[in-house]
């Protein structure tokens, strides 16, 4: 949503509740979207003993049931229903962060049942597009938080190649590179009769081809990520499917070639 609607949003907040809420001790937490319409606005006192929603339209107050977290009891739940973050109080990163920090940091993040794992990341990666930092909530609060951004980084979506920085989630990485080791499988082992048969001479080209076919096993029914069995599964894979593979490599190829004996150590075993 554009900042000046929130902003408006916040001014009259302010001016029709600033007096209710000071009696109740509690603040503008944080505010929602979906859809590019306003969905949820949330007052809490400290530590979250109440918490307070107020409607978008007719700025009604309602008390929520008691909870010990705006993250995970508030905050989490909501934005698992694809809402999208427009606004929280430094208050409530510092809180967090605290809660990240607390609970979330000493979870394995590969797995998928971490509780409010879609959420928890979604909100980091709103920290780090605005700038909230360790730094900053430590300047304000000295609190003296983890760099929670260095975190995301690593369990979530940025991945060094090189002298270049590679945006995926980790899931896509790690199946990545067991693509790249499936392929190297086929062509040094698998298919390495069949490609010394129809050799090109470009192993790069020949690379790709692997790649292709690593691709079409790992979306297969023969496909496990079980690595015991696995290089029996791709065999499998391989074997019945024969003819159908030898003809795509000679298609991929551009045309039929020549048998042809290569000496590249790549092929040789």
């Amino acid at each position: 949503m554009e900042k000046e609607k929130i902003n408006k949003l916040k001014r009259d907040l302010k001016k029709k509740l600033n007096e209710y809420m000071e009696k109740k001790n509690c603040t503008l937490q944080f505010i929602l979207s979906k859809d590019n319409k306003v969905s949820d606005i949330i007052y809490a006192n400290l530590y979250g003993e109440l918490v307070l929603s107020v409607d978008p339209e007719s700025f009604e107050i309602t008390k929520l049931e008691k909870t010990t977290s705006v993250l995970d009891d508030i905050l989490f739940l909501r934005m698992n229903e694809d809402k999208q973050i427009e606004f929280i109080a430094d208050e409530a990163h510092d809180y967090l962060w605290y809660i990240i920090e607390t609970y979330y940091t000493d979870y394995n993040m590969h797995e998928l049942d971490v509780p409010n794992k879609k959420s928890m990341l979604k909100y980091l990666k709103y920290c780090k597009d605005n700038n909230i930092t360790d730094f900053y909530i430590d300047k304000k609060f000295k609190s003296n938080p983890e760099d929670l951004l260095e975190f995301y980084d690593n369990v979530h979506d940025n991945f060094k190649l090189g002298e270049f920085t590679v945006t995926m989630s980790r899931d896509v990485f790690d199946r990545r590179n067991e693509r790249c080791y499936l392929a190297f499988s086929l062509g040094c082992s698998i298919m390495h009769k069949m490609i010394k048969e129809y050799m090109h001479g470009n192993y790069d080209i020949v690379f790709d081809f692997c790649y292709i076919i690593a691709d079409e096993f790992q979306n297969s029914d023969y496909y496990t990520n079980d690595l015991r069995i696995q290089y029996d599964k791709l065999i499998e894979y391989y074997n019945d499917n024969k003819e159908k593979i030898k003809k795509q490599y000679i298609e991929f190829l551009g045309t039929t070639v020549s048998p042809l004996v290569c000496e590249s150590a790549f092929l040789k075993r």
